[in-house]
């Protein structure tokens, strides 16, 4: 059962943080810029999954595994077994926690490592020019930070219940851009290319060997 309480209030969270785009974005720029945002960590979150599954079986069949190996196995796992994958060691974190003047190449180096299925999705929404557009506004760490911490994995969120948070910071934009427009924005597109983004989501039980 999907708890509407919960959805709502982690819904109204990323709402808080999108409040730091005033001044910078018009309200109706706001699903461009923070929908795919959260797109990319809820992928992230899938693989962090995979990646763990994927670590357990290794130090089991081989428990004398160096790091070393272990880091190298673990990716060439995720780049040849799942339906995608991404090839940097990059994550949202690292590259919060890497120097400050490199978080756009690092974030950019990032999201080209993906897989070319979700690299066809972060083109739909046009999120390379977009990003261009956020570091002009200085606030391309402000809106990394605002997905990095959040938990978007299947074991908390179902895809209906993604679906449900971002039906409710649709309507949150959409009421936003209507006080300076006096008209409902509704990005249908968006809509269209999470349905997509959702069914590739969707992995076998038996993704392992």
């Amino acid at each position: 059962m999907i708890n509407k309480e919960r959805l709502n209030n982690l819904s109204n969270e990323i709402w808080k943080g999108a409040i730091k785009l005033r001044g910078k974005f018009k309200a109706k720029d706001y699903p461009s810029v923070i929908l795919p945002m959260i797109m990319i960590r809820r992928i992230e979150c899938v693989l962090e999954t995979k990646r763990e599954a994927f670590k357990a079986e290794l130090l089991q069949k081989t428990p004398d595994i160096s790091d070393a190996d272990l880091k190298k196995r673990i990716k060439l796992l995720e780049t040849t077994k799942l339906a995608f994958y991404n090839q940097s060691d990059w994550t949202l974190t690292k590259i919060l926690e890497d120097s400050s003047s490199q978080v756009e190449a690092n974030f950019r180096e990032y999201i080209n490592s993906y897989s070319p299925n979700i690299d066809e999705i972060i083109e739909k929404f046009d999120y390379r020019n977009t990003i261009t557009q956020i570091v002009k506004a200085k606030r391309l760490a402000s809106i990394i930070e605002l997905a990095a911490d959040e938990d978007f994995s299947p074991e908390r969120l179902s895809n209906i219940e993604m679906g449900y948070v971002y039906e409710e910071l649709l309507q949150k934009f959409s009421q936003d851009d209507a006080k300076d427009t006096g008209e409902h924005f509704t990005p249908r597109e968006i809509i269209r290319v999470m349905v997509e983004l959702m069914d590739i989501l969707k992995f076998p039980n038996n993704y392992l060997w």
